[in-house]
């Protein structure tokens, strides 16, 4: 069988495809492997109505793609939040324990730039918060902008350690070659 020329032109694009799909299920496979099943965890914060704590974790298996520039990851998260409101009105107190849980899906774009130095990584992280709300104590509080500010004030932070993250890890310093 003789192929045509236009034929011929797409067979690296297929194999570039071809061995894409397979480099990223390996990727996928390995992250998954590799990723804490809590990826974030603090108590006792402090905010203007008492204290909260936050824990996220993966809830499921990663999914990568990737293109000529970028990584992607869709990992599924779950969020829990506890937390306790308490408040001096002036006449009485009022003391609320607060839990919410939602899930949703986590978005890193992770850029790899490559130079004779190593390679270097510039991440973009994507966290929508669904509609959400506490329980305290019966009394349902709207949580939905509180996270979203929580979100925007940490992002860059959280970016900054994720590209460290990367940047150690792919950049480590091995031992030379012993000689024999």
């Amino acid at each position: 069988m003789i192929l045509s020329s236009i034929q011929l032109a797409l067979l690296p694009v297929l194999a570039q495809a071809m061995d894409t799909g397979l480099t990223d299920k390996l990727l996928a496979h390995l992250l998954n492997q590799n990723l804490a099943e809590i990826l974030m965890k603090a108590v006792d914060i402090p905010w203007n109505a008492g204290t909260y704590g936050i824990t996220i974790s993966k809830s499921g298996d990663a999914l990568l793609d990737s293109d000529q520039a970028k990584v992607r990851v869709k990992i599924p998260l779950q969020t829990a939040i506890i937390g306790k409101v308490d408040q001096d009105l002036g006449f009485t107190r009022v003391v609320l324990n607060c839990k919410s849980r939602f899930d949703h899906i986590g978005t890193l774009l992770i850029e790899p730039v490559f130079s004779p130095q190593g390679v270097k990584f510039k991440s973009s992280l994507d966290l929508p918060i669904p509609p959400t709300q506490a329980n305290c104590d019966g009394v349902v509080l709207p949580l939905t902008a509180v996270l979203q500010q929580l979100v925007k004030n940490n992002k860059l932070q959280w970016e900054a350690k994720i590209d460290e993250v990367f940047n150690k890890q792919f950049n480590a310093q091995r031992p030379p070659p012993s000689s024999q």
